[in-house]
């Protein structure tokens, strides 16, 4: 009897519970969040650390997207439901000169991958974003890889970065995936 008691109690509060309210994100909002996504990444990826050089021309790595959204555009994003945007950054650095960290090192923290990874996506963190976990890191001689995944809660945007090295060329290549997804 006690049982049918507990779960009849159960059924009740599981019925009188409501989901929680889902934040309806206006596509202004979103659109300015994606904008400072974009402009933090730009910031970011202009900024060498100490002895890297740019192997990629400049003009090649500023090609990010980084407008102040418009009337416009926010009038196509409310229409246009699910709104979908994906992009695709990368370029490559010369790290002969670099005193990151040692090229045979195998902790994961400590590889010179996962020093580049922070460098660049890291302050994400100062925009709200989460990070997915820790670090994917692997090293398979010559080449040292980390990545991680950041996200936006309550917001479809969400930022993959890699980078890979070549430990004997001591080139890094730096990738970036937005993807943006807006609906309501």
């Amino acid at each position: 009897m006690k049982k049918i008691v507990l779960i009849i109690l159960l059924l009740l509060n599981i019925s009188c519970t409501s989901p929680e309210p889902v934040i309806l994100f206006p596509a202004d909002a979103f659109l300015k969040e994606s904008y400072e996504a974009r402009s933090f990444l730009k910031r970011s990826f202009s900024s060498l650390p100490e002895g890297a050089n740019l192997k990629t021309p400049a003009d090649a790595v500023n090609v990010l997207d980084v407008n102040w959204p418009g009337d416009a555009l926010t009038a196509s994003v409310a229409e246009n439901q699910p709104w979908r945007r994906h992009s695709h950054y990368h370029f490559i650095l010369d790290l002969s000169n670099t005193e990151l960290a040692a090229y045979k090192e195998n902790v994961s923290s400590a590889m010179t991958a996962s020093v580049l990874l922070d460098f660049y996506f890291s302050r994400l963190t100062r925009l709200d974003f989460k990070i997915a976990g820790e670090n994917h890191t692997f090293l398979s001689h010559p080449i040292q890889f980390a990545g991680n995944t950041w996200f936006k809660n309550n917001c479809n945007i969400v930022i993959t970065g890699s980078v890979y090295i070549n430990v004997e060329y001591k080139d890094a290549f730096i990738t970036a995936d937005i993807s943006e997804i807006y609906e309501q």
